[in-house]
């Protein structure tokens, strides 16, 4: 008889979890959150625009300006640039798609690549004009996917279409 009741003791407290896990589970209605969908990119650009693009890193700065069809390195000297390389950048600044926020603790930032050494600061004109800059850190794990982040803003993202490699050749 005592094993019984023990059993039955047993399967009660078993409902009794399954019932608190299966509630837990439910839908209570509508849940907010303080995470916000990222922005598609930083600023649009379109590419037959761009005329200069400036890179600084580890405290050099390269500028490269487009004369007529052809890209030319002004700063620090001026040269003729390779003539794929500049379109290839230029396509991934105008086709990334920034698909989320990795972190928002700039402790986290040496993980992403954004220390004094590794960060590349991207500065995009279009007709003249400044269109924007924007930060870019390590490549990610993922192919075509390289972390980004705002010049002033905490928040580092992970962009698609962007390969990292496009912006160190030159």
């Amino acid at each position: 008889m005592k094993d019984k009741k023990k059993t039955t003791y047993i399967l009660l407290g078993v409902l009794v979890v399954l019932v608190l896990i299966a509630y837990m589970m439910s839908d209570k209605g509508e849940k907010t959150t303080s995470y916000k969908k990222p922005v598609e990119q930083f600023f649009k650009i379109d590419s037959a625009s761009v005329d200069k693009v400036e890179l600084e890193r580890n405290g050099k700065k390269i500028t490269l300006v487009k004369s007529g069809i052809e890209w030319r390195l002004t700063e620090p000297v001026d040269y003729p640039v390779q003539s794929n390389f500049v379109p290839m950048m230029v396509s991934d600044l105008k086709n990334y798609k920034i698909s989320s926020i990795v972190s928002t603790n700039l402790d986290n930032k040496n993980f992403y690549g954004f220390s004094d050494t590794g960060t590349i600061k991207i500065t995009v004109y279009q007709n003249g004009v400044l269109s924007g800059s924007f930060l870019i850190g390590k490549e990610a794990v993922g192919a075509a996917q390289t972390y980004i982040k705002n010049v002033d803003g905490n928040e580092i993202f992970l962009a698609d279409n962007m390969v990292i490699n496009n912006f160190m050749r030159l």
